[in-house]
């Protein structure tokens, strides 16, 4: 073959080689580019899981701090309810010592005016004994005597015997006449 043809041949042959060498790299560029897109898909999806997972975490934290809220509301309400029962249960207790002392100053009130009262009754009955031992000693003469003398008489005879007050009756009208001497001096006066 002729010079020609040799280098026509070797052109071809450096044209087939340059030809593959292109494709060949144009190859690698493919796979290379389509090896980036990969990675980059697994980037992406190494991004979506760390958020996801992050995301989680945080859903997680804000769950146990929203549990951890809701518990310390339940105890501080829970507290209040046991400060308001301790409340009641002293107030009520106050109440019922109160209504015990009231309960038992009027028993000793009550204890003091039944000794008042029989206190009243015994210098009743006492003075109720010197009026009858008085108008004994008098007599029913002396006293008639005294009915029928004018009212100073009276008043005085009655102060020298120390009789304050005198019931004075016929039997069938009483007259109640409770005064002091005194009183009835001045009264005699005024008339």
């Amino acid at each position: 073959m002729n010079s020609m043809q040799k280098a026509d041949a070797e052109h071809r042959q450096r044209m087939v080689g340059e030809e593959s060498k292109g494709r060949l790299s144009l190859q690698k560029i493919d796979d290379d580019s389509h090896a980036e897109k990969q990675n980059i898909e697994f980037l992406k999806r190494k991004i979506e899981t760390e958020a996801v997972k992050s995301s989680g975490q945080l859903v997680a934290k804000a769950r146990a701090i929203a549990k951890s809220n809701q518990i310390e509301g339940e105890s501080a309400i829970r507290q209040a309810q046991l400060k308001v029962q301790a409340l009641e249960i002293e107030v009520m207790s106050n109440l019922q010592q109160e209504e015990e002392n009231i309960k038992e100053e009027i028993r000793l009130k009550e204890q003091a005016i039944d000794v008042e009262i029989d206190k009243l009754r015994k210098l009743t009955s006492i003075e109720v004994e010197e009026f009858k031992k008085t108008v004994d000693a008098i007599g029913k003469k002396t006293i008639v005597a005294m009915a029928q003398a004018g009212p100073q008489v009276q008043a005085k005879l009655l102060g020298s015997l120390g009789i304050k007050s005198f019931m004075i009756t016929d039997g069938k009208n009483p007259i109640n006449l409770f005064s002091t001497a005194k009183g009835m001096i001045n009264s005699n006066f005024e008339n």
